[in-house]
């Protein structure tokens, strides 16, 4: 299973499933990442089209009250790209890439935090 690698850190299924247990939702943003891809490997299939109802089906299973928040960082990341007319989602990735950091500023900020400390 591939799991986000940051600053040369993996982090482990184990974090993952522990966050999964308690319904801790991370504030961390690379944590974070961890977790959407974990959901993605889980329960999606790059390039496939989701219906709404099918999206949230699949992430109550892991956070009944943050299902909107998954959904929303999904489609803020680029792992899923929403279509507004039909409101289906599109599996477009299932790993975010440097670029994708260096192009997020709230990933950027954090990742010279990290440096910095």
């Amino acid at each position: 299973m591939k799991l986000f690698i940051s600053n040369n850190h993996l982090f482990r299924i184990e974090d993952v499933t522990i966050w999964l247990k308690k319904n801790d939702f991370p504030k961390n943003q690379y944590l974070l990442q961890s977790l959407l891809q974990y959901l993605l490997e889980k329960e999606f299939v790059l390039g496939t089209t989701y219906s709404d109802q099918e999206v949230r089906d699949r992430l109550k299973k892991y956070y009944p009250d943050e299902y909107p928040t998954i959904r929303r960082d999904l489609v803020n990341y680029g792992y899923f790209k929403l279509d507004p007319i039909n409101t289906t989602y599109t599996v477009m990735k299932m790993t975010i890439t440097e670029q994708d950091i260096q192009n997020n500023s709230v990933l950027t900020k954090e990742k010279l935090n990290k440096k910095i400390k």
